[in-house]
């Protein structure tokens, strides 16, 4: 017998509520479709992490083209589980500072032992060589390299700007030295490891000249200039001032030695001194004409492990000549 058509309904109607109560059976709960939902939100977020790690990897990290940055190299010492300092590195900025300072402190004639500077830092190297001077960095010997020049022509500059804008010599002076000091007692500290210590009275002496020219160890063999390596001191460079970013390139890694490229080498300083000398035994040589406390090779023996160590001789030296050498109201 055919069933009626109310029949088939009854029976459509059954078979629908059967697939559907077995679709629920089968179906996950809210509590597993959430759970699904977030295992992929989280896949897709770990996906586009590591996509930005990977970019952030890849992706070279500029350094600034500012002297602002870490004076001292790091290395992981797992043991530890943090990081030590390997060895003290600045910038050529930072190393044309100090060179321009130890001139500023110091200016011995070998022959006649005259030494012809104060032992302040007042910017003498750079003001008491002729108004002519001045925008040249001073003193011929701030023209030896492109940094220690770039950088004594600046603050000449910078004087010589102050008077076009009405100030007084006096006025001048006070501004500029105030910079020079200012970027000094940065420099020394990213350097030495300490700030500048106290101001106290006393005369500089042959032996704190002695310590404070294993700043040598920092100096390196060459240097990028406009996209070439060229020597330190190769003699085509005279009268040039570096860039900014030429200015931000490493110097050499304190070690306790001088860089090879100095053991032999022709210096020369404008207008027509010409200079052929072996740089650790000059400065060898130096602290045994005076007859200093320590030899030149025992301070640079203290600086094997890589930094200036507050308990160093060769610290408390330069400590002591900084003290004696700092104008004593700029840190009032």
């Amino acid at each position: 017998m055919q069933p009626t058509p109310r029949s088939t309904t009854f029976v459509f109607s059954i078979s629908i509520a059967a697939i559907l109560f077995v679709a629920l059976l089968l179906a996950p709960s809210a509590e597993a479709r959430s759970s699904t939902i977030t295992r992929t939100i989280d896949e897709q977020s770990v996906t586009r992490a590591s996509a930005v790690v990977t970019r952030s990897i890849e992706r070279p990290r500029t350094q600034p083209e500012s002297v602002a940055r870490p004076a001292v190299r790091t290395r992981y010492e797992p043991s530890a589980g943090v990081y030590q300092p390997e060895a003290t590195i600045i910038t050529l900025r930072d190393l044309g500072l100090l060179q321009l300072a130890a001139h500023d402190l110091f200016d011995v004639d070998r022959e006649t032992e005259i030494d012809r500077e104060n032992g302040l830092l007042d910017l003498s190297t750079l003001l008491h060589h002729g108004e002519e001077n001045i925008a040249l960095g001073g003193e011929p010997r701030n023209r030896e390299n492109a940094f220690i020049f770039t950088v004594a022509a600046t603050y000449g500059e910078a004087y010589l700007r102050y008077l076009e804008r009405g100030f007084t010599p006096e006025q001048a002076y006070e501004r500029t030295l105030k910079q020079y000091l200012d970027d000094l007692a940065r420099v020394y500290e990213l350097t030495f490891g300490e700030p500048v210590p106290t101001p106290q009275v006393g005369e500089v002496t042959m032996t704190e000249n002695v310590a404070l020219r294993t700043i040598h160890d920092l100096l390196p063999g060459t240097m990028v200039v406009a996209g070439k390596t060229m020597s330190v001191i190769d003699p085509t460079l005279i009268g040039t001032k570096l860039t900014d970013k030429e200015l931000a390139q490493p110097s050499a890694v304190l070690d306790g030695t001088i860089d090879e490229a100095f053991l032999d080498v022709t210096i020369i300083i404008p207008p027509d001194m010409v200079l052929e000398i072996d740089l650790m035994e000059r400065d060898s040589s130096f602290a045994e004409q005076f007859q200093t406390e320590h030899s030149f090779e025992y301070f640079l023996s203290e600086l094997t492990d890589g930094s200036y160590d507050t308990d160093d001789d060769v610290m408390h030296y330069i400590r002591d000549l900084f003290a004696k050498a700092w104008p004593h109201a700029q840190l009032d």
